[in-house]
């Protein structure tokens, strides 16, 4: 008869060294967005959930690497609709789809003000957090900026960023409008001004002035 412990900390810094040196080690990693995307697919097959890839990425983006954060936002979503499509993972996460990503990015690139004021306000009227786009957006023009540095070390992006197809798309097609250095500086005013949107009382105001 053997009785095991097992100590599951999020902190092993903080384990003393006497405790430590007498554990076997078992680190838990990230889950690729890929992987979590291929498990939520064949999940969703044998339950009969219809969902679209779309939508299924959007769920791997954002569980963050977890795949039991991902089939928690799956069987959420699965309790009340039978079609999941990327309008309902938007619905229930507040999350921002590629698509408005990569026109928002594109318009701060060009400096097209007029564009900016008139996707945050369209963002608006349907009910967007922006709070939550905001965070979304850094994210993605990180991915961006990533990309662009990975590509002229002649690397595949996707080796070392975890991009979805959607994204790996929007961002390749949006790579060759700037340089590395106007990316930087882009994130780097995104970087400040987040934590003043995040907590502003009108979001949408210090977006827009950001």
């Amino acid at each position: 008869h053997h009785v095991i412990f097992v100590l599951a900390t999020t902190e092993p810094k903080k384990i003393p060294p006497t405790v430590l040196s007498r554990c076997q080690h078992l680190p838990f990693r990230r889950i690729s967005g890929q992987k979590i995307k291929e498990r939520l697919k064949f999940i969703s097959n044998a339950d009969g959930i219809n969902a679209t890839d779309s939508a299924l990425e959007m769920i791997a983006r954002a569980s963050d690497g977890s795949m039991r954060d991902a089939l928690t936002i799956l069987d959420q979503i699965a309790s009340f609709s039978e079609n999941i499509t990327v309008s309902e993972i938007k619905d229930l996460l507040g999350l921002t789809d590629i698509e408005t990503l990569s026109r928002l990015t594109s318009a701060i690139i060009d400096g097209d003000r007029k564009g900016i004021i008139n996707l945050i306000s369209e963002l608006t009227n349907i009910g967007t957090d922006l709070k939550a786009l905001t965070k979304d957006l850094l994210q993605f023009i990180r991915n961006l900026l990533i990309a662009t540095i990975i590509t002229s070390a002649e690397d595949n992006p996707e080796d070392i960023i975890d991009l979805s197809e959607e994204e790996l798309i929007a961002i390749n097609n949006l790579k060759g409008k700037t340089t590395e250095e106007h990316m930087a500086l882009i994130l780097s005013e995104l970087i400040k001004a987040e934590p003043a949107i995040r907590s502003a009382f009108y979001p949408r105001i210090a977006l827009e002035m950001t």
